[in-house]
């Protein structure tokens, strides 16, 4: 080796070396990890629904600083600190662009009901409107916007992208096995249009959101049916146009709004993630409860980042590791587990299973469903003693799915060919190269079948039905987490903090008292965080936009069909819109 690349190399090696050593001192030198925040009298919080509050916190490294992410749950604990601060005056809600989820929108606005139970006020400034903004709004005593603001109200829609023509065109067929009518996952890749079971289903989504929509704001006393009517009948509408209409009470820019409520960002006026830093508050006591989270596609082996900030992953081997030392560990009482996944491996989701039936042998499991808890999400969360979901929760799809692609026209098209050697009649049945015959897919068929009534078989037991009975609302299909309850497949809608809530009451905790969330797996050491979400912005840009978003989850996914295992998975992204 050339001594100039050597003496290289150890440059690089020191300057890694000197650039952790940093790392190290920053962290250390920031304490808590907390922005040291002055709360003055009579303060407002401004509560800006356009930023994420993701399940998990995270802290990221962007432009040589580092920055604290906040979580949902710490969130809706702060919503409740500000309840019992005497220097909290009020909130001032931005739900413009919305980026919460529908399906923790419910739990949101409950806890901003529970704010004003206090007293306190809740203010709403819109620079846009949507039916979301709209629904938001509902809690608030005065709504004003921009004169030049706009509202966008279409209505609901799910709109569903198909690639077969696509597949034609490049020459891949793909050859699915699916247990149950509703299991369309790969629908995108084999249809160009939704078969009539999957617009059954969606049908039955949409309806049911629609009407739950329509209730839950005529039911706030704020808007009328007919309000909501004409402003879906317009689609959209200029701000002066929503205000006759009754959607606002004032219209008038920022300055003037915080003028006319004397707001100083100096004295009492800060944002909510401002706020979640102004103080540390840590519960020690006797009451601890396990905080498990299970976010992501489900996969065997160990949990992982994913690239550029997505979401993470399910690993079987850290998820049931994670529920077995939970259960182990005799300070622990309870164990909550935060479920947002449309699942993945079969083999991976059973372990899972395996691990949630032991641990509810020792001490009371509960399950709290986030956006999506269905096919495998579901599997690993079906063994626990009570499971809630939020009332637009997408859960169920119990049913299997097996895919493989046939790449063979792909390959001539590219000037590639294969050949092969092999030994055994069924030893090309997973080749790229050529599609299942008969045989081939009669043998898996068995298989998959023999995989699905096991699903059905345990789901059965678990939710103490007969397989029949389960069977029948099983089949691949999905359901909102109102449709589940009411077929028996969770137990209660509810949220985050009702999840807990259900854990006092099982540990005989009055559900005034704190009790002392301990996260599982427990952080090794002082130098653990993840910066994935930091560098992706680094790479791509500060703002990262919802169709990258989509391709990063859609590459996170590529993993599942990497083993040729059945799988117990959604189908596609669902997004109402």
């Amino acid at each position: 080796m050339k001594k100039w690349v050597l003496i290289i190399i150890i440059i690089l090696i020191v300057f890694f070396v000197l650039g952790v050593l940093l790392i190290r001192w920053g962290l250390k030198s920031m304490g808590p990890w907390e922005e040291k925040v002055k709360v003055g009298e009579e303060s407002y919080v401004q509560l800006d629904l356009s930023k994420p509050f993701p399940e998990k916190a995270s802290y990221s490294f962007s432009q040589f600083t580092f920055k604290k992410g906040h979580n949902f749950l710490g969130l809706l604990a702060g919503i409740k600190r500000m309840k019992e601060d005497e220097k909290i005056k009020g909130i001032i809600l931005t739900p413009g662009s919305i980026a919460i989820s529908g399906a923790k929108t419910d739990e949101l606005i409950n806890s901003l009901k529970d704010f004003k139970e206090s007293g306190k006020e809740i203010i709403a400034f819109l620079e846009y409107g949507s039916l979301r903004s709209i629904y938001f709004t509902t809690v608030c005593d005065k709504i004003y916007c921009v004169p030049t603001g706009i509202f966008v109200t279409p209505g609901m829609s799910i709109e569903t992208m198909f690639l077969k023509n696509t597949m034609d065109k490049i020459g891949v067929e793909w050859n699915v096995i699916q247990m149950g009518k509703y299991k369309g996952a790969m629908e995108i890749f084999t249809h160009d249009t939704l078969t009539t079971a999957t617009k059954e289903v969606y049908n039955s989504i949409l309806d049911e959101f629609y009407s739950e929509y329509m209730k839950n704001v005529t039911e706030s006393g704020k808007f009328s049916e007919d309000q909501i009517m004409t402003a879906l009948d317009k689609g959209i509408m200029t701000a002066a146009e929503a205000k006759e209409l009754g959607f606002i009470d004032s219209l008038m820019y920022y300055n003037d709004f915080k003028k006319m409520l004397d707001l100083d960002e100096d004295e009492n006026y800060l944002t909510a993630r401002k706020y979640l830093n102004s103080k540390k508050v840590t519960i020690h006591n006797d009451n601890k409860v396990a905080l498990i989270y299970a976010l992501g596609s489900i996969h065997t082996g160990k949990s992982e980042p994913t690239p550029f900030g997505g979401s993470e992953t399910i690993g079987s081997a850290t998820l049931s590791n994670a529920i077995i030392d939970a259960a182990e560990d005799d300070d622990i009482k309870a164990i909550v587990i935060r479920v947002n996944s449309p699942g993945g491996s079969a083999l991976a989701s059973d372990i899972i299973w395996d691990a949630m039936r032991d641990a509810k042998e020792k001490k009371p499991v509960i399950i709290s469903m986030a956006e999506v808890a269905g096919s495998g999400g579901y599997y690993i969360s079906m063994a626990a003693d009570t499971i809630l979901a939020d009332p637009s929760t997408i859960t169920g799809s119990i049913g299997v799915i097996f895919s493989k692609p046939n790449l063979h026209n792909l390959y001539n098209k590219l000037g590639v060919t294969k050949d092969a050697l092999y030994r055994g009649d069924k030893a090309r049945m997973f080749s790229d190269y050529k599609n299942l015959t008969d045989e081939e897919r009669e043998v898996l068929t068995s298989y998959i079948q023999s995989i699905y009534d096991d699903f059905v078989g345990k789901a059965a037991k678990d939710r103490e039905m007969t397989f029949e009975e389960l069977h029948e609302v099983a089949q691949g299909r999905i359901w909102t987490g109102l449709q589940a309850v009411k077929i028996g497949i969770i137990d209660r809608t509810g949220g985050f903090l009702e999840a807990i809530d259900v854990a006092k009451k099982m540990i005989g905790v009055p559900l005034d008292d704190d009790v002392e969330l301990i996260t599982f797996p427990k952080k090794k050491g002082n130098f653990v965080f993840d910066l994935n979400l930091g560098l992706g912005k680094m790479l791509l840009g500060q703002k990262v936009s919802e169709e990258h978003q989509e391709i990063m989850e859609l590459m996170n996914a590529r993993q599942l069909f990497e083993d040729d295992e059945p799988l117990f998975l959604m189908p596609g992204i669902l997004e109402i819109k």
